[in-house]
């Protein structure tokens, strides 16, 4: 046998080191190859673990100077101890309570990983359980090994009594998951750092799966692919960054602006979100970074009265700008009540959407008067829109109702009202859009609202509606 093996290893070294000989694989060869090397690297771990266990029962680790067998394997596979281990428990499990997983090692679809949550599935039987039904229970594991991958191999073993006591397998499921839900309780954690020089924060937590599966659902939702309705949009954010300052501030930029010195408000419960959704689903894009921006979006509309005060204030960000920079007169950079310095283009489109609160401050900075602005759609307001636009009123848009910021076509701060003829449903990519991006929106005859491109992108700037909610109409066609 040990010749055997030698000659073995001497073939696999060939193999392993003839880089030139692996180069020039056509793809078929290349996957015949793969498999001979899972199906030998299959063998050869089953191999290993009945020579670990037999190891152990004759202490071959003290023959070879170590103290244990988990240390010698350690040392001599280049493995931790704790990995090591692991292997060891295996490999008795194997020998002493999976007799028929042990025979099933070298077949496809096994692994070692299977083979531990088998073992593990085994282990955690009812003591009542009589042999056949164990052999029953290992049979139905095993087969569902060879055939199912080992995450769904993972959820079959915590109902693994199921195959002789369905009333059973309920109850010690049901048992198994309120101890991890328990536990997972006691693990939640969440941390966040300060913002770094580059003005970012770093974050990470610890979930339970339930809540963690709520996350993962609201995430994929915003950053999956979605068909557009208008293909040319893609490449808009693009130009609209390359937009000057001076084209920003002026007409479109100062939508929703305060009389008063300085502004503070709910700007992370309202405020819009950072034109992501074109660059998430562009070719090329990470999804790390699609499901990043995507997680901004959620933080960013949370509903803000829902949750507890500091100090008789519901959860809310303050931020303070001058009178003037808020208005597009200067660009004055604003400060949020942590200290983050904002840029006013920025403040700016928070303000169209956040609750505003003015703050008159005197030469010197001191607060002269506070008061409450009536500035913003009433809930029977956003309603009434909601069931006008649909949902976003921009061209090719598909955004619900529930993910759209009430927009002033008129800006509020130059006169404009806060009511139905005058108010236009945007999302909140679309609603940056307006303000950075150099667009208009204007209310036709017919009540509809109508977008205007810059001339960069359409020379004719002629008016465009999002006709995914309603039949296309020219706005020189009388409403009906």
């Amino acid at each position: 046998m040990i010749a055997d093996l030698r000659t073995a290893a001497a073939v696999l070294e060939r193999a392993a080191t003839d880089r030139e000989s692996l180069a020039a694989l056509g793809v078929d060869d290349l996957a015949t190859a793969m498999q001979l090397t899972q199906t030998m690297q299959r063998h050869s771990r089953a191999l290993m673990l009945e020579m670990t266990a037999l190891a152990d029962a004759r202490n071959v680790a003290a023959s070879q100077g170590a103290a244990t067998t988990g240390a010698w394997l350690a040392r001599t596979s280049g493995v931790s101890q704790r990995e090591a281990a692991r292997e060891l428990r295996l490999a008795q499990q194997l020998q002493r309570e999976a007799p028929r997983t042990r025979e099933a090692m070298t077949q496809p679809g096994m692994s070692a990983d299977k083979a531990r949550v088998i073992a593990g599935a085994l282990h955690g039987l009812p003591a009542d359980l009589d042999a056949e039904q164990r052999d029953a229970v290992e049979s139905d594991l095993v087969d569902k090994a060879r055939r199912h991958s080992l995450e769904d191999l993972q959820r079959a073993a915590k109902r693994a009594v199921e195959v002789v006591d369905a009333a059973r397998a309920d109850d010690l499921e049901a048992r198994t998951l309120q101890q991890e839900e328990r536990r997972a309780r006691r693990r939640t954690s969440f941390w966040m750092s300060r913002a770094g020089d580059d003005g970012m924060v770093e974050g990470g937590f610890t979930l339970d799966a339930l809540t963690g599966d709520m996350l993962r659902s609201v995430l994929e939702s915003f950053a999956a692919p979605r068909k557009r309705a208008c293909d040319e949009r893609a490449g808009e954010v693009a130009d609209a960054a390359t937009a000057t300052e001076a084209e920003t501030a002026e007409g479109v930029v100062a939508g929703d602006l305060v009389a008063g010195g300085a502004v503070a408000g709910g700007a992370v419960a309202g405020g819009a979100v950072a034109d992501q959704r074109d660059t998430r689903e562009a070719p090329g894009s990470d999804y790390p970074q699609r499901l990043g921006a995507a997680f901004v979006e959620v933080l960013r509309h949370l509903p803000r009265s829902s949750y507890g005060n500091h100090g008789g204030v519901s959860a809310a960000l303050m931020v303070t700008i001058d009178e003037d920079a808020l208005r597009g007169r200067i660009e004055r950079a604003g400060t949020t009540s942590h200290g983050t310095r904002i840029s006013p283009t920025e403040l700016r489109l928070i303000a169209c959407n956040a609750e505003i609160l003015p703050a008159v401050l005197g030469r010197d900075g001191r607060v002269l008067d506070v008061g409450r602005s009536r500035r913003l759609f009433t809930t029977a307001q956003r309603l009434a829109l909601a069931h006008r636009d649909g949902g976003c009123a921009f061209p090719g848009c598909d955004r619900p109702p529930g993910w759209c910021e009430a927009h002033h076509a008129n800006p509020w701060s130059t006169g404009g009202s806060t009511n139905l003829a005058e108010g236009v449903l945007v999302c909140a990519t679309d609603h940056r859009r307006l303000h950075h991006g150099g667009w208009e929106v204007r209310i036709a005859e017919d009540g509809q609202p109508e977008f205007i491109s810059p001339a960069r992108i359409d020379p004719l700037r002629l008016p465009q509606r999002n006709d995914r909610w309603r039949p296309r109409r020219s706005s020189s066609e009388p409403a009906a």
